[in-house]
């Protein structure tokens, strides 16, 4: 299974959501006991090749889920070992959420709140009003190319089917929706460590960033400022523009890059 079963969207597993809250384990021996009673969860676990599962709940402050093993191969019914790790674990996910809100907040532009802003030049970097999170901060690769696909993207948004040629450009992804909700849950989760997880959302068959939220990209930027140097002179000129661009933080061969780009209009 490895990571798989991370993330996953709270509405898809209620029956679960009314077992953490009473701290009970979840347990079933063999998968056949989920078929009749709880078909969903059937399809989803025995499309993971999942046999038999076991799961206590951790809840600290910050942090609550289930930490278990799938197919488990002794001690199938007996949780009490996962629950001592399961104490562990939320302590130190509670250390590690509190220390990136620190970072976070220490790197805080002046925004106020439902503004945005996202910098790719130069390594991805976002800036909301309660923080700023870059490119170290996801451990998820697919996070970062989903969160940078849509900065750059005309319109910032994409279909399930866009994102998921890009996320998975080596698989096949058999249920693109499913999958690509997956990783903008996972995302949603990290850009709350700085008050922007309402930032990526979906409707009608779309993922785009919120248009609630203002946000404002280097690309997008970029662009227009391309496009009126077009509508002017398609020559380059060193001056007010050269300013505007030197904003993006990009260092001098990212600025020849760009300076060579224009010139080729």
């Amino acid at each position: 299974m490895g990571g798989k079963l991370q993330y996953l969207e709270i509405k898809n597993f209620m029956r679960w959501v009314a077992t953490l809250k009473r701290s009970e384990p979840m347990i079933f021996t063999d998968i056949e006991e989920l078929r009749r009673t709880v078909p969903a969860e059937y399809d989803f676990f025995t499309q993971y090749g999942v046999r038999s599962l076991i799961a206590v709940p951790f809840s600290k402050r910050l942090n609550q889920g289930y930490i278990g093993v799938d197919n488990p191969k002794r001690y199938g019914a007996d949780p009490a070992f996962l629950f001592i790790i399961a104490y562990a674990v939320a302590q130190e996910l509670n250390e590690i959420k509190l220390n990136k809100s620190l970072a976070a907040a220490k790197q805080a532009l002046k925004l106020t709140a439902g503004e945005v802003r996202i910098n790719c030049f130069n390594g991805l970097t976002i800036h909301g009003s309660k923080g700023t999170l870059s490119e170290k901060d996801f451990i998820s690769s697919r996070c970062y190319t989903l969160l940078s696909y849509l900065a750059v993207t005309a319109g910032n948004r994409a279909t399930a089917n866009q994102l998921a040629l890009i996320l998975w450009p080596d698989e096949s992804c058999e249920i693109p929706m499913k999958s690509v909700r997956n990783i903008a849950y996972r995302l949603r989760s990290l850009l709350g460590y700085v008050g922007l997880e309402d930032l990526v959302v979906y409707a009608n068959g779309i993922f785009s960033f919120n248009p609630e939220i203002k946000v404002v990209t280097d690309v997008g930027l970029f662009e227009e400022l391309c496009d009126s140097i077009g509508a002017v002179d398609k020559r380059f000129t060193r001056g007010e523009n050269h300013g505007k661009i030197s904003a993006y933080g990009g260092g001098k061969m990212q600025l020849k890059f760009h300076m060579v780009t224009i010139e080729d209009l």
